[in-house]
């Protein structure tokens, strides 16, 4: 039997870095499931990166 992997968050979702003061907001467009866990995000003004799982909070504003 497989591991189940969870993810507190899902494609699609908007994110953002939890130590962002300025509660910049992307899109959750893919995610790398080996070690370390990735999500690949999309802002607005800076392209897509790769950024851990595990800074990434979803974001509670629209902020594209």
């Amino acid at each position: 039997m497989r591991d189940v992997i969870r993810l507190p968050l899902e494609l699609g979702q908007l994110v953002r870095r939890r130590d962002d003061p300025e509660m910049t907001a992307g899109q959750l467009v893919g995610l790398v499931l080996t070690l370390p866990r990735l999500g690949i995000v999309r802002w607005k003004d800076h392209g897509a990166t790769f950024e851990p799982l595990e800074t990434l909070v979803a974001a509670s504003r629209l902020v594209l």
